[in-house]
């Protein structure tokens, strides 16, 4: 799709030129024409053409000698620009595919430790919420990455595929193992049980 755009753009870039280059011969064409116009004012006899040819200023080749700034300058912007354009669509690409070599990320499964929860609720929702818009599908998702007590806490609501029944899931959730209390008992229970360390086991204590 990145590739696509990318053409599409550059095909744009491409028809504004030629539309630009069409401007710029019709400017032309117009300040010559009002410049013969003021010689036949001024009673100057202007420079005829052989009978079935376009007047010299019509030309192309009174075009091509038009001051530089007309038509090359918007051309080399207009190529800068392209091939600026080119370089962002091979980082891109470079970029795609160096992502699709990449395992694809997942939650980790939560069996029921607070001190896990918080950062397993960022990684569930950073990670699936947002390519799950149907709530059945993000209910499947739920029970696949949770094991353990946190499971049993959820019983009764996998057999709903609502958006209220995930939303239940999840306050149900966070009341038991997201409540700061919980995490804070979580915690003194670990030092608590922390094993003692010597005073000669610098490893230990590090």
């Amino acid at each position: 799709m990145e590739l696509l755009t990318q053409q599409d753009r550059i095909k744009r870039l491409e028809a504004q030129r030629d539309l630009e280059a069409m401007e710029a011969e019709y400017h032309a064409y117009t300040e010559e024409e009002l410049k013969w116009n003021t010689e036949m004012e001024n009673g100057r006899e202007p420079i005829t053409q052989p009978k079935g040819e376009l007047p010299k200023q019509h030309t192309n080749a009174t075009c091509m000698k038009l001051p530089q700034a007309t038509f090359i300058s918007p051309s080399i912007a207009t190529k800068q620009e392209m091939e600026t354009n080119e370089i962002s669509l091979a980082q891109v690409l470079k970029e795609t595919l160096a992502t699709t070599r990449l395992p694809a990320p997942e939650p980790f499964v939560f069996k029921g430790d607070p001190l896990q929860f918080i950062e397993w609720s960022n990684c569930f929702k950073a990670l699936i919420e947002p390519s799950c818009t149907d709530p059945a599908h993000r209910l499947y998702y739920l029970k696949k990455y949770i094991d353990g007590e946190a499971l049993s806490v959820l019983e009764g609501t996998f057999y709903r595929s609502d958006e209220e029944a995930y939303t239940q899931a999840w306050e149900a959730l966070n009341k038991r193992y997201g409540h700061s209390f919980m995490i804070q008992r979580a915690f003194r229970g670990k030092l608590s049980n922390w094993p003692r360390i010597g005073p000669k086991e610098s490893l230990k204590l590090r």
